[in-house]
C-alpha cells in the first residue's frame, strides 16, 4: 500500500515537472513573441493539465504537491497576464490602422466587443 502511494506520488511529481516545463516555454513564447512555439506548448499543456486530472481524482496529492501545483497556478495567472497584455497591444495597433474599432456592447467575457472593417489604405 506504501509502495502504491509512492508510486502515485512520483507519478504526480512527474507530471508537475513536465507541467512547470510547459509553463515556463509557454512564458518565453509569450515574451519573445513566437507563435509557433505557443500553438505547440498550449497543446502539450492541455495534454499534461488532462493528464493531470485523471491523476488527481484517483488519490489526494501530498503537501509538496499542494504547493507545487498552488506556484504552477500563479505562473499560469501570470502568463494569462501576458496574454492579455498583448492582446491589448494588438488590439490598439489594429485599432490605430483602422481595422477594427470598438463596439458599444460588452461580450460574454465582459470585454468590448470588437467590430472588424475593412479600410483602404491608398488608391490605385
Amino acid at each position: 500500500m506504501i509502495e502504491a502511494a509512492h508510486d502515485e506520488s512520483s507519478r504526480i511529481s512527474e507530471v508537475l515537472r513536465v507541467l512547470r516545463e510547459a509553463l515556463l516555454t509557454e512564458r518565453r513564447a509569450l515574451i519573445e513573441n513566437d507563435p509557433e512555439t505557443l500553438l505547440r506548448v498550449t497543446s502539450e499543456k492541455t495534454k499534461v493539465l488532462t493528464h493531470l486530472a485523471t491523476l488527481s481524482g484517483q488519490s489526494v496529492p501530498d503537501d509538496a504537491a499542494r504547493a507545487e501545483l498552488y506556484a504552477l497556478s500563479e505562473l499560469n495567472i501570470a502568463n494569462g497576464t501576458l496574454v492579455a497584455k498583448r492582446r491589448f497591444e494588438t488590439v490598439w495597433v489594429l485599432r490605430q490602422l483602422g481595422v477594427c474599432e470598438g463596439g458599444n456592447a460588452y461580450d460574454a467575457q465582459g470585454l468590448m466587443g470588437q467590430a472588424l472593417r475593412r479600410r483602404a489604405l491608398a488608391r490605385a
